[in-house]
This record gives C-alpha cells, sequence and structure tokens, in this order.
C-alpha cells in the first residue's frame, strides 16, 4: 500500500510539474488580436503599464467603454488620468470599481457592470501571467460574452525568462490559483 501511495504522488508530482511548465510556456505575452473593437474595455489593476495599455486602446476607439476593477480607495478618477495626460479621454467613458481586492470580486464585479451596461464583448486587459486565471474566472461568471484577452507585460517581471528567479515565483504562485480556479470551472461545467 504504502509503494502505492509513494508511487501516486511521485506520478501527481509529474503531472503539476508538467503542467507548470506548459503553463508557463504558454503565457499569451502579446493580444491575438489587438486591433479587433469590443463593446468594452475591463481592467484588473496591480500595475500601472495595465491602467496604460486600458486608457491608450480606450483613446484608440476599440471601445466606447473602460471599467477600472480593484481601485484604490483613496485614488479619483482626476488622479488617473493625470498619471497619462497624453490620453484625451471623456471622464463618462471611464467606470470605477473600488469594492474589489481579488481576482474573484473583479470578476463578479466586471460581471454585474457588464450585464447592467448591456455589454457582449469586451476586452479584458491584466498582466500576462494573471491572463489565464482571470480570463477563467470571467468566464465563469460570462459564458456567453466575447472575450478577447489584451496581455500585458507586467512590471514584476525582469528581462528574465519565466522560469528565472522571482519571476518563476510569480507563475509558481499563478499556476496554483490557476489550478484552483480550473477545478472551479470544471465542477461548474459538470454541474457538481
Amino acid at each position: 500500500m504504502r509503494i502505492f501511495t509513494t508511487r501516486t504522488l511521485f506520478l501527481i508530482g509529474i503531472i503539476w510539474l508538467l503542467g507548470f511548465i506548459v503553463f508557463g510556456l504558454a503565457l499569451p505575452s502579446e493580444p491575438k488580436i489587438p486591433t479587433e473593437e469590443t463593446d468594452a474595455i475591463v481592467v484588473l489593476t496591480g500595475g500601472n503599464k495595465r491602467l496604460k495599455v486600458a486608457l491608450e486602446l480606450l483613446s484608440q476607439k476599440k471601445a466606447t467603454k473602460l471599467f477600472i476593477s480593484g481601485v484604490n480607495q483613496k485614488v479619483t478618477l482626476d488622479e488617473l488620468l493625470a498619471l497619462h495626460p497624453e490620453y484625451v479621454i471623456s471622464r463618462d467613458a471611464i467606470t470605477l470599481d473600488y469594492s474589489s481586492s481579488t481576482t474573484i470580486q473583479n470578476a463578479k464585479e466586471i460581471s454585474e457592470w457588464l450585464t447592467k451596461n448591456a455589454v457582449r464583448s469586451v476586452r479584458l486587459v491584466t498582466s500576462y501571467y494573471h491572463m489565464p486565471r482571470s480570463f477563467l474566472e470571467l468566464r465563469l461568471l460570462r459564458p456567453s460574452c466575447i472575450i478577447v484577452q489584451h496581455p500585458v507585460l507586467s512590471e514584476k517581471f525582469n528581462q528574465k525568462p519565466w522560469w528565472w528567479g522571482h519571476n518563476a515565483w510569480i507563475v509558481f504562485l499563478e499556476y496554483n490559483k490557476f489550478l484552483a480556479t480550473a477545478g472551479r470551472y470544471l465542477l461548474s461545467k459538470f454541474n457538481l
């Protein structure tokens, strides 16, 4: 029995390691459809580069609305826009979400905003290592919504590959969170 348990644990470890490698290699570093227009853009905060990309997309008329999820309670729209004065954008096109502090909460707030604004297609902007889980969280709540992924290279990553040093740690954490989300997604598909 002990040999079976050891072999089983070893096999699970090998499968996990192979999954981790595939996850790291498959991380999207560029948007697949950079020019496609959507009804709205949603960005998960966590880095100034994400916000910059979202504002740039809005200024390029890739969508008419922008939802910024997970904004710090102390930050105003004027302060966010002041970070990037190069973009001339109507304040009415932007909605800030101050209540989200996790990816699950981000997806919930985004989903509610999409419903309220009758949005059927959205461009999701977040860090590239965060994209698989963010996409899946939103897909769980909005299975019929068209979600265009727009990954952004994170400021947290240095110029080294994903598997090197601190980068590997970030991807390791994100992979394990992704596995939990993927498990919830599969359970929802089988109504469990």
